[in-house]
């Protein structure tokens, strides 16, 4: 480790990803609801996809025209970027510490549950937020060393592409920047670059481009773009703090979980340091480290005003990963402060420990119990096909449904039920598969029901588990 830390992180990622793809592709073809929406809404590139920002579906349309639209290529493009993450965040680390500080540092990360369980296990969106979230903290490390236009093209490139992640990419921005406002100037810091003003316009300029069209379409299309701000609120009061100050005690409690894994690794590894020889860490990680540190209490607190002021009483751990980022990583520097060797064994040896449990736990919980991933779409994607074929009709239905048809094969002219999907073509007919024994309720005004047949969808692991689905054919008007 000591003289192949800058290799043994990526290399040793490289195959943790590549353990959780063929874990994943072994576990079966099913899809998780994320996974469906992309099969369903990112076979193309549009300005919007509803009430998701676009990055996420663009890079996966990208990477279905390489590998077509399957599960595989679900499964790779997020593994690929969840070792983009990690390593995204080990180069910014580099502008300030060593490779073996920067290197255990990033370990930090696979302590929170939102990142190493959840973002292996469902997310897709998040995982675009993760990655722009590391870029972003790339591009500021990277100024804070030496400013130039080169490193204020980057921040806004990085910045405007972090806002078409997800929304709450946001929360990070201001919180480095009044962190940062907060500090003495980084230590050894060069360059004779455009300074603040003038580097911060063209960042500006940069960022408000690549916004640009996406923000076009959510001003077009407001009932879809804000369908999810009804997350924000609980439909009881919270236990605690009333209707408003429920959201302050919602941002400790999201803060609590995110870190509830990696507290008691930071403590134990500066426990286990101080047993050892005292060392003085390098000026450069201490300065970094105290950015990172307060950038996450920052933003938590400018989470706390914004809950406040809208009155809202719900914040899920997922929505504070742009601020884990640096949290994450800043409590693992300051354990290694106490002593970067021994604080460093504990961490990596704790680390390896978590990533194989997730490793198994996947296999175990997907690939020896009955879920989605093991529902059987074959013999109803076969026969919907062949009704669509025949009658000339379009293929609607839930996108979790439809999501699943397409994993087996994409040869279905499908469509997203409104308001997610487009208009149905009016005279065309109209093949609708729901769960059950079918729903009388026409899809459309004036449609009329032209027949319905009952197919089963078996479960690999559980027999038990078959659901019945109805393929009903409707006659537009």
């Amino acid at each position: 480790m000591r003289g192949n830390a800058g290799l043994w992180l990526p290399w040793g990622l490289g195959a943790y990803f590549l353990a959780q793809t063929i874990v994943r592709l072994w576990v079966g073809p099913g899809v998780q609801l994320d996974e469906a929406e992309l099969l369903v809404m990112a076979r193309d590139f549009r300005w919007g996809y509803g009430p998701q920002e676009p990055l996420y579906n663009w890079l996966q349309a990208g990477v279905f025209s390489l590998l077509g639209v399957n599960v595989a290529a679900l499964v790779v493009t997020k593994n690929a970027c969840l070792w983009l993450f990690y390593m995204l965040v080990f180069l910014g680390l580099r502008r300030f510490c060593d490779a073996r500080r920067a290197a255990v540092a990033v370990l930090g990360l696979l302590f929170v549950p939102t990142i190493v369980w959840e973002a292996q296990r469902t997310l897709s969106h998040s995982v675009a937020l993760m990655v722009m979230s590391a870029a972003f903290l790339w591009a500021v490390c990277g100024l804070l060393r030496r400013d130039s236009w080169r490193g204020w093209l980057l921040l806004g490139l990085t910045a405007g592409l972090g806002g078409l992640s997800k929304t709450n990419f946001w929360i990070l921005p201001p919180a480095l920047a009044l962190a940062l406002w907060s500090l003495p100037p980084a230590p050894g810091r060069t360059g004779q670059g455009p300074g603040a003003l003038r580097g911060g316009l063209l960042a500006a300029l940069v960022a408000v481009a690549i916004l640009i069209g996406p923000l076009l379409w959510d001003m077009a299309h407001p009932d879809l773009a804000l369908m999810s701000v009804g997350k924000l609120y609980r439909d009881a009061a919270p236990a605690l703090g009333g209707r408003y100050l429920g959201g302050v005690f919602e941002v400790i409690e999201a803060a609590v979980l995110t870190f509830v894994l990696l507290l008691p690794v930071v403590l134990a590894a500066r426990w286990f340091a101080r047993r050892g020889a005292p060392e003085v860490p390098p000026p450069e990680a201490v300065w970094i480290r105290r950015l990172l540190l307060r950038s996450l209490f920052v933003g938590l607190g400018l989470l706390a005003v914004a809950m406040t002021i809208a009155g809202a009483a719900r914040v899920s751990p997922r929505w504070l990963l742009p601020l884990a980022v640096p949290g994450a990583v800043g409590l693992a520097l300051w354990a290694l402060e106490a002593g970067a060797a021994r604080a460093g064994r504990v961490i990596t040896s704790a680390a390896v420990v978590v990533a194989l449990t997730v490793l198994i736990g996947i296999a175990v919980v997907f690939g020896t119990r009955p879920s989605r991933l093991s529902d059987d779409y074959t013999a109803l994607h076969d026969r919907v096909r062949e009704l669509a074929a025949e009658n000339g009709a379009q293929v609607t239905g839930a996108i979790r449904d439809l999501g699943a048809l397409l994993a087996v094969g994409p040869d279905l002219p499908v469509a997203a039920e409104p308001p997610l999907g487009t208009a149905y073509p009016p005279g065309r007919p109209l093949l609708r598969v729901i769960p059950g024994q079918g729903d009388d309720t026409p899809p459309a005004q004036g449609a009329d029901l032209r027949g319905r047949e009952i197919l089963p969808v078996p479960n690999r692991i559980d027999p038990d588990r078959a659901q019945d689905f109805a393929v009903e054919i409707w006659d537009l008007p």
